[in-house]
């Protein structure tokens, strides 16, 4: 029973770390491009900024739930 309880969350945990790292990375991409001065929206397509985003928030939810589990293993192996 324990096994498999760590096990569930030791799953969980990278699938909860990523959706909150995207939730964090994008509410402050979208504060900082609010922020921007109108200059950049002239000068800078409006492409360029949604590809940005969309770049950024992709490389976070392939290698952050990667990244979580990889030290969550270690952990438990250190304790094991």
């Amino acid at each position: 029973f324990g096994q498999g309880f760590t096990l569930f969350f030791s799953d969980l945990a990278p699938a909860l770390g990523s959706l909150h790292a995207a939730k964090v990375l994008h509410s402050m991409l979208l504060e900082n491009v609010l922020r921007a001065p109108m200059t950049m929206f002239d000068t800078t397509p409006v492409g360029r900024i949604l590809s940005r985003f969309s770049k950024d928030v992709e490389s976070v939810d392939q290698k952050m739930p990667q990244v979580i589990n990889d030290c969550i293993w270690c952990a438990f192996e250190v304790l094991a």
